[in-house]
């Protein structure tokens, strides 16, 4: 698996191997496919990641800059955030020359296996602009349970684990 491929894992959390998407079988349930959906008030087009695992304690960091094209006007941006803890005082929107816009009302985290984090803004986001959501921290686990950004043990010809 690829670097990219782990971090649109990481960012995403579409399906994981734990939610009953992940074993619906294509066209049996549109409905519940549907529950799993971001809204489309927000489109993201850039991810710019940054990641930096801790293979001691099995724990990485991380920050994110998503650039997002508002829809239609809405004061919340919601993301999937399967397994990660972000830090609120770290979340930032940006207009398109950088400059802060918006401040951060609030969070919140659906309790369900949806995953769903939920960012309220003070002020809209207006139908038709483009932002940049930054996240400068986020903090998750490197699981071995090929979820997420996940780790990999191997053993090696010589008996060694890696």
């Amino acid at each position: 698996m690829s670097l990219l491929s782990l971090v649109i894992a990481v960012l995403l959390n579409l399906v994981s191997a734990q939610s009953p998407l992940a074993h619906t079988k294509i066209g049996q349930s549109k409905s519940l496919a549907k529950d799993y959906l971001l809204p489309s008030h927000v489109k993201p087009s850039l991810y710019q990641v940054k990641l930096e695992p801790n293979f001691d304690f099995d724990i990485f960091n991380g920050s994110v800059r998503i650039t997002i094209s508002v829809v239609t006007t809405t004061n919340a941006v919601v993301l999937h955030t399967h397994q990660l803890t972000i830090e609120t005082a770290s979340i930032s929107l940006l207009d398109v020359n950088g400059t802060v816009v918006n401040s951060v009302a609030g969070t919140s985290f659906s309790n369900d296996d949806k995953d769903f984090y939920n960012i309220g803004f003070e002020e809209d986001l207006v139908a038709g602009s483009v932002y940049t959501l930054v996240i400068d921290s986020f903090s998750g686990i490197l699981n071995s349970e090929n979820d997420g950004f996940y780790l990999a043990k191997y053993t090696d010809e010589e008996g060694n684990t890696n």
